[in-house]
């Protein structure tokens, strides 16, 4: 059988004596409680990470939005300016929010 949180609990329930001197069962149910809400709020920060996530990639793709506009409007103005892929991967705040979401590829 393999040993995991349900089938601990369960061994536990029908009485199976787990301890060595050190545990007893009450403690071994405090753990496996403590590990449940462990879990629980695991999978919370999860989901706010994945909104985080989303979010600032949206905001990334704004502000390269807004180089493009200022690129376009330099060069209708008769002015010369960088390539926007040069702006996008020199840019320090682009740099920064791609290390901070993992991502080197945007």
């Amino acid at each position: 059988m393999t040993i995991n949180h349900e089938n601990l609990r369960r061994l536990i329930s029908k009485g199976k004596d787990f301890t060595s001197g050190i545990y007893c069962h009450a403690d071994i149910s405090a753990l496996l409680d403590e590990l449940a809400a462990l879990r629980k709020e695991n999978e919370g920060l999860k989901t706010d990470g994945d909104r985080w996530h989303r979010a600032l990639k949206h905001l990334m793709r704004g502000y390269v939005s807004t180089l493009e506009v200022a690129r376009d409007r330099i060069l209708f103005l008769g002015g010369e300016c960088d390539q926007l892929e040069r702006m996008i991967h020199g840019d320090p705040y682009l740099i920064a929010a791609r290390a901070a979401i993992g991502d080197s590829h945007e």
